[in-house]
């Protein structure tokens, strides 16, 4: 029996007589059926998976098709529905199919395409006894909406065969240890992040944050406050390649944006080889930082490798919201990229924001000095105030607010001086003209900002007087605006500070005293009187007027008036000489001396007296002597 006799299936054997005798030859024909096991057993593994972009790979499947029977198998055909096996990846082009080992004239079907064409050969080879036929597919994956995840089968056939046979899997043979299906692709991301966990490591952490690497979602990138690490949402991004521009989600030009900035994060993917820009509308919670910029004009992201994926910068810390590590060292970033195919994944090129925390300002107040009594009885209290900036970010037109008239109510005060005593280098702003502490009660002007770290102080000098005495709390408040647009108020801080006020010291009656040179006098003789006036307490006495109150008949002679030994004319009304507008220290003595002449005097008078007094403000403050 020979391998035609199988294939035909039977032997027909035939015997035949003749004579010379016989006009014709006699013959029996015995027909017996071969036995026929016909048999297709079909592999199918993958030989060569090709990173070219992220998300986009050339994976090699190879089918293999072996006559494992008795019987030549004629009319092959095999069929593989890619696009189904692979889902919910999509197939990019046409895949190539290259086809050997098969006989006569089985060549790779040229309409084949995977989704709605699926038969792979054409013609009607055969594939002889012991025999193996194999079918290579390349196809190109976009692994965009996500990884294969189902076991991938090619079915074979041949006239005969009575039904199709799957390529084997171990579910159908859990026996066969040379079994290396179902699933030729087989990828898994734990995470979602885009890089396969076959990319990513399973026990090391590459930003700290906790999470291994395979577990921890790692977008294209964060935008991020420098300030204080939290990752901002309101962005949006769009890349710019050879063929035009993406903006937003959605795929065009060979780039394909899946996140797109808006919820704090945002992740690109291109699917061709150039350079692409990345460009980006900032959240509006921050501006674009001006102290840290990107590491270089373009990168080749070749060189980034070959760690595949490349983490330029920190990833989100658990689910904070906040990078792990927000360091400008820690989070260098690109904004155009060269990129070939075989580039590495870049993971978080992270773009940062400033301006974009929550500003913070602390208020301070200190008893400096004071309170010194001054000569007018008022206590001098000398108060240091200040604001800082204890926030992250930028604080803008610094106030600093002290109501003087709510801290010393029932009291008098007066504003001395206010001068700046420590201020930042441009720090914009000067002491308030116009403040008063009692309706204008801004210590600063505007423009005055404050960067994290640094603090303006005032000193504020005041008098205040009280008849009571007593403490009083003097209380400043710290402000300002936040640091984007227009700004609006920050929350204030405030500040007090005590000062025990002692009360006014009371006015006694002045002391004045006054003595002639003689007792007595003829007419037209001179004499000379000495005036003494004492300031008997520890307090000024502004506003005086020292009266002289001649006799009738008494003349002053003048230029012969001196005030403390120098020589000061009075004011003369009548028979008063004044010296106006006189202020005594505290505990002051002044002296006056005066000449007078007595002249015509009336019949009967011997006796004339002279009297001196302090008036103030229309009131006799001192005795009369």
């Amino acid at each position: 029996v020979d391998q035609a006799d199988v294939d035909a299936g039977e032997i027909v054997n035939t015997a035949s007589v003749t004579s010379n005798e016989l006009e014709d030859p006699i013959r029996d024909t015995v027909t017996t059926p071969t036995f026929q096991m016909p048999q297709l057993e079909i592999e199918k593994i993958v030989t060569a998976e090709t990173k070219l972009f992220p998300l986009v790979s050339d994976i090699t499947f190879r089918i293999t098709m072996e006559n494992t029977g008795d019987v030549t198998l004629t009319g092959v055909q095999l069929e593989d529905d890619i696009a189904s096996a692979m889902a919910p990846s999509a197939i990019i082009g046409t895949p190539v199919v290259a086809v050997s080992g098969f006989a006569l004239d089985n060549t790779a079907n040229a309409g084949y395409d995977g989704i709605s064409a699926i038969e792979t050969l054409s013609g009607n080879g055969s594939l002889p006894v012991g025999a193996t036929g194999v079918v290579d597919i390349t196809v190109r994956l976009d692994f965009t909406a996500g990884f294969p995840g189902a076991p991938n089968t090619a079915y074979g056939n041949a006239d005969q065969i009575a039904e199709p046979v799957a390529s084997d899997f171990p579910l159908a043979t859990q026996n066969d240890p040379t079994d290396q299906n179902p699933t030729p692709v087989s990828i898994v991301d734990s995470d979602g992040d885009g890089a396969p966990d076959g990319r990513e490591f399973s026990t090391e952490d590459r930003d700290g944050d906790g999470i291994v690497d395979s577990d921890d979602y790692d977008p294209t990138g964060y935008f991020y406050c420098e300030e204080d690490g939290s990752i901002l949402t309101g962005g949006l991004i769009s890349v710019t390649g050879p063929l035009g521009t993406q903006t937003g989600l959605g795929s065009s030009n060979n780039i394909n944006i899946l996140q797109d900035g808006s919820t704090g994060f945002y992740q690109f993917n291109v699917m061709a080889p150039g350079r692409y820009t990345l460009t980006a509308a900032y959240p509006t919670s921050g501006v674009v930082s001006t102290s840290r910029l990107p590491t270089a004009a373009n990168v080749d992201v070749t060189g980034l490798g070959p760690a595949d994926p490349a983490s330029l910068g920190s990833n989100e810390d658990g689910a904070t919201g906040i990078l792990a590590d927000f360091s400008a060292a820690a989070n260098p970033f690109y904004l155009v990229f060269d990129i070939e195919a075989g580039d590495p994944d870049v993971f978080n090129n992270n773009l940062p924001l400033m301006h974009c925390g929550t500003p913070v300002v602390a208020a301070s107040k200190t008893l400096e000095s004071g309170p010194e009594v001054q000569p007018d009885g008022a206590s001098r209290i000398t108060y240091r105030v200040g604001a800082e900036n204890v926030g992250p970010t930028l604080i803008r037109d610094v106030s600093l607010v002290d109501d003087l008239a709510a801290s010393f109510a029932g009291a008098d005060f007066e504003v001395v001086s206010t001068t700046i005593n420590s201020a930042p280098g441009g720090f914009g702003a000067a002491v308030n003209p116009t403040f008063n502490g009692q309706g204008s009660n801004d210590l600063l002007s505007l423009g005055g900002n404050l960067l994290p770290g640094e603090a303006v102080t005032v000193d504020l000098v005041v008098d205040v007087s009280s008849v009571t005495g007593g403490t009083y709390t003097n209380t400043v408040t710290a402000g300002g605006l936040t640091p984007i647009g227009a700004g609006t108020p920050i929350t204030e801080a405030e500040a007090e500070a005590e000062a025990v006020v002692p009360a006014l010291t009371s006015f006694e009656p002045l002391v004045v005293t006054k003595v002639a040179d003689r007792s007595t006098i003829k007419i037209g003789e001179a004499l000379s009187y000495t005036i003494t006036v004492t300031n008997p307490v520890d307090r000024i006495r502004p506003n005086l007027e020292i009266v002289d109150r001649l006799p009738p008949g008494f003349v002053y002679l003048p230029g012969t008036a001196t005030y403390n030994g120098v020589a000061d004319e009075p004011v003369l009304t009548g028979r008063d000489l004044i010296w106006q507008d006189r202020t005594l220290q505290p505990n002051e003595t002044v002296t006056l001396t005066l000449v007078v002449r007595a002249g015509a005097i009336s019949v009967g008078t011997d006796t004339f007296i002279n009297q001196a007094f302090v008036g103030e403000n229309g009131e006799v403050v001192s005795n009369v002597a």
